[in-house]
């Protein structure tokens, strides 16, 4: 990873941090406070993922963490385009392939997560049984990932310089061209393709698009939250200046505001689960036939009935 484009790129590229004007014409910019954040982010993904021998211990909650963080990165990033150009975009995809990278080892530990969760709100002592036995497979599984995992990159240290350089390339992107109407129009834009999401998913009920409305509508519910702790006013009706709430969840008017409803993302999350369960119940996932079936057949009936539900809602 540390020949990345971004990485040789950075070095050559200056570094302006500190010359963004945080006002202009006594009109406040949003720019400097978004690379702020994004800086913040940036450092605690990479604290997240220092894994030495103490750190071991927390593997699994750092990459779970450390992936959480660089996804917050991205979304700051997205309340800036298209003013922060082409730079942006390398940045954002070097997140990404770093986020990506670290997709398995996440994967491991989120089944266990899921199958725990799943075993104590679960009433049949049948299929409680099924559960408790994969879960054991599954924890195998995860220690496996994890020792390749620090095998191939020991302590993490490859994607930990990619993400300094980033650090220092987000300096070199130019904030101050960043203005309200630009937030405004990027953050319209995501419950715009969030609505649309939503829309797919009442007409074809694809397995694939109920995931990318999840991911639309946390990419959504990010952007407010990180509005809400920069103090970025977001329009709301009439007032455009009022503040978002503390929660960073209003009601833009043009928005609407289901599509960051914190209910239904639970809801959405645990419909991930029991898909995530799905999966690994196909013949590749390394369950037994006997809890193949049986975990399956739990899994269609609790997900189609947890779907019903948030179709009412949504």
């Amino acid at each position: 990873m540390l020949d990345s484009p971004i990485c040789r790129a950075v070095s050559t590229m200056s570094n302006p941090e500190g010359n963004d004007p945080e006002h202009v014409s006594g009109r406040p910019l949003p720019g400097p406070a978004l690379r702020r954040h994004a800086h913040t982010e940036l450092d605690a993904a990479i604290d997240w993922l220092t894994v030495d021998d103490a750190g071991k211990r927390r593997l699994h909650r750092g990459v779970h963490q450390g992936r959480k963080a660089l996804r917050r990165v991205r979304a700051t990033l997205a309340l800036g385009r298209p003013a922060l150009g082409p730079g942006a975009d390398m940045v954002d995809r070097e997140l990404r392939r770093v986020v990506r990278s670290l997709g398995k080892l996440r994967d491991g530990q989120a089944l266990v997560e899921t199958l725990t969760r799943l075993q104590a709100g679960c009433d049949d002592p049948i299929t409680v049984s099924h559960l408790r036995g994969v879960r054991r497979m599954a924890s195998r599984r995860r220690r496996a990932l994890a020792d390749a995992a620090l095998a191939d990159d020991p302590g993490l240290t490859d994607r930990r310089a990619v993400l300094a350089a980033l650090a220092g390339a987000l300096d070199t992107l130019p904030w101050a061209a960043v203005s309200m109407e630009i937030v405004h129009t990027a953050l319209q834009a995501s419950a715009t393709t969030t609505a649309k999401t939503r829309a797919r998913v009442a007409a074809s009920g694809r397995d694939r698009d109920w995931h990318r409305w999840r991911r639309r509508m946390r990419r959504q519910s990010q952007q407010h939250t990180i509005l809400a702790r920069c103090g970025i006013p977001i329009a709301s009706g009439a007032d455009a200046g009022t503040p978002v709430s503390g929660k960073g969840i209003i009601d833009e008017g043009r928005a609407d505001k289901s599509d960051v409803d914190k209910s239904t993302a639970a809801l959405l999350g645990t419909a991930q689960d029991l898909s995530l369960l799905l999966e690994h119940c196909g013949r590749s996932g390394g369950f037994g036939k006997a809890d193949r079936h049986a975990l399956a057949r739990y899994a269609e009936i609790e997900l189609a009935k947890l779907r019903e539900r948030i179709r009412h809602r949504a």
